[in-house]
């Protein structure tokens, strides 16, 4: 495969995994909002925004996004270090908002730096 048709084919699937991942990430986006304007989010919008949703697109847009990396450092092991990353930022990612590391947590703690 050469570079060119590679760089294409990675793009196209980046924005593949953008565009499946919209609704979830909107979703998250909906309880960082929340979290900034109450303090808190509400148990009954909790499910319905971001579990398990969220992480899974985050881990998967990191892992589809960082895979020329791989390629580059592991070579032939790059689709295991891929889902090793991707299986490692969803396991981190999906916690209750509210404990401490969860990813939501981290979205919001960056955001209110941020302002």
């Amino acid at each position: 495969m050469t570079d060119k048709r590679f760089t294409r084919y990675w793009l196209w699937s980046c924005i593949g995994v953008l565009l499946a991942s919209f609704y979830p990430l909107t979703m998250g986006v909906r309880v960082i909002v929340d979290m900034l304007r109450d303090g808190l989010v509400y148990q009954e919008n909790y499910p319905k925004y971001i579990i398990p949703y969220t992480p899974i697109a985050v881990a998967v847009i990191l892992g589809v996004a960082l895979m020329p990396l791989f390629f580059k450092w592991l070579k032939r092991y790059a689709l295991l270090g891929g889902a090793a990353l991707s299986a490692a930022v969803f396991g981190r990612g999906d916690r209750p908002v509210g404990r401490t590391g969860g990813l939501a947590d981290v979205y919001v703690l960056c955001l209110t730096e941020l302002a």
